[in-house]
Parts: C-alpha cells; sequence; structure tokens
C-alpha cells in the first residue's frame, strides 16, 4: 500500500481551524477564544449554543474534549458510535479521534472545555495519561452517569476553571484545577481497578499503540512502523497488545484503517477510488476486497446502508 498525501480525508483541525469551520463570525464568539486558547478553552453552553454550525462534519482535533452537562442533552459522533449526552453526565474524547457535534437541546447547560494534554506533564504519574485513555474507552459508547455530589463537585471546580480562563489567564492555576477535574472524573468513574490495570507496560504499550494508529493509520499500514516508533520488536508488540486486549496488533490496526474508511465513506462528497488511494490502496479493486473481508459487504453497499435515514431522531 502508499498514501496519495493529496486525497481529501478527514481533517484534523488545529482551535483556530475548528473555530473558522465550525463559528459564525461575531464580537460574543470572539469573547470566548481568549489568549491560549488553541491550548485551553472553557466556556459554558450558553455563551456559545447559538454560534456553532451544527451539525458539524467529521473532524479530528488535537486538543482533548471534555463535555459536561447539567441541564438538557447533546448528540455527538464518536468516530461512528452516536453518543447522547445528558443531564449529570460527562464525556471525555482525546486527541487525533475522528468526531462530529449532531445536535444541541434548546435548554442546555454546563460546560465544554478543550486542554492540550502537555497541560498535565508537571501534575500528573507517568501512568496519568494512560489512565485517560482508559477513560475514553469506557466513553466510547456512552457518557458517563455522575453521583449527585461529584455533580456539584465537577461544577464547582468548572467554575473556577471558567473564572481562571477569563479574567486570570494563569497557566499553573489552570493545569492544576485541570488536574483536579479529571482526578475527579476518574474517580467517579465505575471502572474496575482503573489503577492497577494502568501500572504495567503491557497496557502502557497498548495505550500509546492505540494512539499512534489514530495518528497515523492513513498513511502507515505496517506494524514495523509502530514498533519502531515504540521502540520495541513487532514480536514484542503483539505479545503486549495480545495480552491487554486478547486481540492482535494486526487485528487493531485492520480494525482502525476500517474505522476509517467508513468515516470517509459516510462522507459522501468522496468517491470510492478517492477514499481507496487516501487510505493506500494500490487500487479501489484492492481496497473493495479488503472492505468486504472485513466487514462482509462492499464500500458501495456500505455507503448505501448509511444513506437511509435513521429510524428516529432525538
Amino acid at each position: 500500500m502508499y498514501s496519495m498525501d493529496s486525497t481529501p480525508h478527514v481533517p484534523s483541525f488545529s482551535t483556530e481551524e475548528f473555530r473558522s469551520n465550525f463559528f459564525l463570525k461575531n464580537k460574543s464568539v470572539d469573547q470566548l477564544f481568549k489568549a491560549e486558547y488553541e491550548h485551553f478553552l472553557i466556556a459554558k453552553f450558553c455563551d456559545f449554543k447559538s454560534f456553532i454550525k451544527i451539525p458539524t462534519s467529521f473532524y479530528k482535533r488535537s486538543v482533548a474534549q471534555l463535555f459536561f452537562i447539567t441541564k438538557g442533552h447533546m448528540l455527538k459522533g464518536c468516530n461512528l458510535e452516536k453518543v447522547t449526552i445528558g443531564a449529570n453526565q460527562i464525556h471525555l474524547w482525546l486527541p487525533h479521534q475522528v468526531a462530529t457535534i449532531e445536535h444541541f437541546s434548546d435548554d442546555i447547560e454546563g460546560f465544554y472545555c478543550h486542554f492540550d494534554l502537555d497541560l498535565l506533564e508537571h501534575y500528573s504519574s507517568p501512568y496519568f495519561i494512560n489512565e485517560l485513555y482508559t477513560l475514553q474507552d469506557y466513553m466510547h459508547y456512552s457518557a458517563v452517569n455522575l453521583p449527585q455530589d461529584a455533580v456539584l463537585s465537577i461544577e464547582n471546580i468548572c467554575t473556577r476553571l471558567y473564572q481562571i480562563y477569563h479574567n486570570q489567564s494563569n497557566k499553573d492555576l489552570t493545569s492544576s484545577y485541570l488536574y483536579i477535574l479529571l482526578n475527579e472524573i476518574k474517580r467517579n468513574t465505575p471502572i474496575i481497578s482503573i489503577e492497577s490495570t494502568s501500572n504495567n507496560r503491557a497496557t502502557e504499550l497498548t495505550k500509546a499503540f492505540k494512539k499512534l494508529l489514530f495518528q497515523n493509520i492513513e498513511k502507515e499500514q505496517n506494524l514495523h512502523f509502530y514498533a519502531n516508533q515504540l521502540c520495541i520488536t513487532q514480536n514484542h508488540l503483539n505479545k503486549s497488545i495480545k495480552q491487554i486486549t486478547g486481540k492482535t496488533a494486526s487485528t487493531w490496526l485492520y480494525d482502525i484503517l476500517i474505522l476509517e474508511a467508513k468515516v470517509q465513506l459516510n462522507q459522501g462528497n468522496l468517491s470510492i477510488g478517492d477514499v481507496a488511494f487516501s487510505l493506500g490502496f494500490e487500487s479501489q479493486s484492492y481496497f473493495s476486497k479488503f472492505f468486504k473481508k472485513h466487514t462482509g459487504i462492499l464500500p458501495s453497499q456500505f455507503r448505501k446502508n448509511m444513506s437511509k435515514p435513521p429510524l428516529n431522531n432525538i
């Protein structure tokens, strides 16, 4: 396989590009994007819900996104899944994942926050980022329900971050409160022994491998590349991934490649040939055979199925 960089694909946006593509030009919007907003931003839904153009197209971002809702609900896309986030729920989505924002209810309240993972480097243990990926895995198909005491605690922390962002713009304070916020979320997420599942080398490699896959799948479909990036042998990579997930590294690579193909096919503005070449396949025919082998249907049938209207809407 080989890649063609000029072929359209799911765009990876900086915050400025995300703003340019999905927000109306408005003075009220300008007030949301303070200094350093590329690295950190927190806003109340009431501040921007009227100015964001939804539904958005598929996108990836270089920052983590956090949605905390106290009233109403929203619908967002997480890779090809649809996740509803309702009152007293929270949802975390880390960098380089495919996302969309589909819908806000008229009465939505709460906070939106995005942040660069580098903000956490002085406040977290070596395993903390891995734990965030464990949290995201848990939230892939649904938001997390929060008990009332956690709702109040998280709302207080978000309010403090909001004050810092709009009045002080203090990076050290921001990082400190962000770390406290994420720990509070982790404490209230019903994952069995998240600490113990993170504190081993195999889990650390698995998280790093999955992160690299999402970042590089369009250009790199060779396991040797990922093993080199992780400074291990391909055999060690396979053993570690199989130990933690029960699936081989090759299976993970194919799964993510198929996911990327589905997202691009679902965009509708790309031909099947465009999708094939953007993912490094030598021909549309080879891509179609690969797709059918791993999904049971041809790309054309998948696109036809996705174009059918849903049975019900939120």
